[in-house]
């Protein structure tokens, strides 16, 4: 549901793309409370895809401490 909602087709995923939907599918199967895409999930997408997988994560472990 992501990639339609994101617009990506997986016949021409960019690496970019692929790294941010990975990300994003780990993060919501860690949280086990999500049952559908919600906003939030394609903003963290979006942001992934963005400003790539270390300065997401970094920002994420900035604002936990």
């Amino acid at each position: 549901l992501l990639c339609l909602e994101a617009g990506v087709k997986p016949s021409t995923i960019k690496p970019s793309e692929y790294q941010a939907l990975e990300l994003t599918y780990g993060k919501f199967i860690e949280t086990k409370k999500a049952k559908t895409v919600s906003s939030e999930w394609l903003d963290y997408f979006e942001n992934v895809n963005k400003y790539g997988a270390y300065y997401t994560m970094k920002k994420e472990k900035n604002e936990n401490e």
